[in-house]
């Protein structure tokens, strides 16, 4: 084949014209760490164990306010003490949910800021399991700043040893529309599942939070470079830190075990492309828009993050304004001219 022929085969196309607004920074906070110790002394006052658990979380939750962060994200069953008698889980956990949802309603209705609710509750009426008010799942509720339930998305993927436990899977990804961008939900164990991967990858979140008490290792910069969204896990296991992670897969702040707590500030007004065919026309968008634009590689993966700094042009416009052929695209391109070349 004529490889100038070829070339004209595939000749970029310019992408289509985006319809996404300039996003803004938001601040985000992982407030981990193990929930307290069982207190056997109060094994028989379900309201003490959880007056002493939401003032354990309100402690915790005090240290990030001064950054005013948009969005808090506590861990997974954040309001289950460690070592609970599994004969008290059943009769502790209306109890605890009403306190820790009535505490949590609150700092974020004074804070104006969301906040992730990881704990167990029980499936909706009109959930998969309607009717049934003794079943329950592993939940993640973001609550939104005016102290509403905003969303409730439900661990897909238990553990078996927690169907045991009176737990029942949820069925489908949630993705939530905020003042700051689409955020989606993975729990724990999910982090496994490709099932789960892919419907992110067709919801396009911005950001994904993850409680869990499992960290994950590099499934958490693969989740966010296969989403193309940041990535915050909130972990809640001693001496296992909390992660923020880009787009194309960099840690971007983590917490120590020192603190457990994670503080960072991103922008998700950002898109994914790859350097094929892209090299000078990036170089034109960075003279062109200088400071208001960021272009960050991450060095061994050929893609590169375009962040928009611009209170007016959002990163998918100026890839569009430069013909820049964003990642996914260029892989459905390549797809295509493999295919059609299978066919010579």
């Amino acid at each position: 084949m004529n490889p100038s022929r070829l070339d004209e085969a595939v000749a970029i196309a310019p992408p289509p014209a985006p319809v996404r607004k300039p996003g803004r920074r938001v601040t985000v906070s992982a407030v981990g760490g193990p929930s307290p110790e069982f207190p056997p002394a109060l094994s028989e006052d379900c309201s003490r164990l959880a007056e002493v658990m939401a003032a354990h979380w309100e402690r915790e939750i005090a240290g990030v306010l001064p950054d005013r962060p948009d969005l808090i994200v506590l861990p997974e069953m954040c309001d289950r003490f460690a070592h609970t008698p599994p004969a008290l889980l059943e009769k502790i956990r209306p109890v605890m949910l009403t306190h820790m949802t009535r505490l949590l309603s609150r700092l974020a209705r004074e804070n104006r800021c969301y906040i992730v609710h990881a704990t167990a509750a029980p499936v909706p009426a009109s959930g998969t399991y309607p009717g049934a008010d003794d079943v329950w799942q592993n939940v993640a509720i973001l609550i939104g700043r005016d102290g509403r339930e905003v969303a409730r998305y439900a661990k897909n993927w238990l553990v078996v040893t927690e169907t045991g436990r009176g737990l029942v899977p949820g069925a489908g990804a949630c993705v939530a529309e905020c003042d700051f961008g689409r955020v989606g939900f993975a729990i724990c164990f999910d982090l496994n599942f490709s099932e789960l991967l892919e419907s992110y990858r067709r919801l396009r979140p911005d950001l994904i939070v993850f409680p869990s008490h499992y960290h994950g290792g590099f499934q958490q910069p693969a989740w966010a470079y296969e989403t193309r969204a940041h990535f915050l896990g909130c972990m809640g296991m001693a001496g296992i830190n909390s992660e923020l992670w880009s787009p194309v897969g960099m840690r971007l702040a983590a917490s120590t075990h020192y603190c457990p707590q994670l503080t960072a500030t991103l922008n998700p007004d950002c898109v994914v492309a790859h350097l094929d065919f892209n090299q000078e026309k990036l170089r034109a968008l960075k003279a062109r828009y200088g400071r208001d634009v960021t272009i960050t590689d991450p060095g061994q993966l050929g893609s590169v993050l375009i962040t928009s700094n611009s209170e007016t042009l959002g990163a998918a416009d100026m890839a569009h304004e430069f013909r820049i052929e964003l990642l996914d695209d260029y892989l459905a391109r390549s797809r295509r001219v493999n295919h059609n070349a299978r066919k010579i």
